[in-house]
């Protein structure tokens, strides 16, 4: 059981990496980044990725739990991600 919870883990962080692009931090529109920050504010470390559905996911750590928020239409509004089991 432990095995296949480590594969499903690693098969599902390789999928991910398929469909979604990672930037680095100056390659984000400053409209997003702006957008991004005002929403949640005091965050400094972020990782950025750019989806296929063209929009930005921010992945960050918010009271000391790991979070993932996604941008929708170049930083109209942001939604956050429902937490998933698999982060640790």
């Amino acid at each position: 059981m432990r095995t296949m919870l480590g594969f499903l883990i690693a098969w599902t962080a390789l999928a991910m990496g398929v469909f979604a692009q990672q930037l680095s931090p100056h390659k984000v529109p400053a409209s997003v980044n702006e957008s991004f920050h005002s929403k949640f504010k005091g965050v400094r470390k972020v990782e950025w990725k750019r989806k296929s559905d063209q929009n930005y996911e921010a992945e960050f750590k918010l009271k000391g739990v790991e979070v993932a928020a996604n941008s929708i239409k170049e930083a109209s509004g942001w939604k956050r991600k429902p937490p998933s089991n698999n982060r640790h």
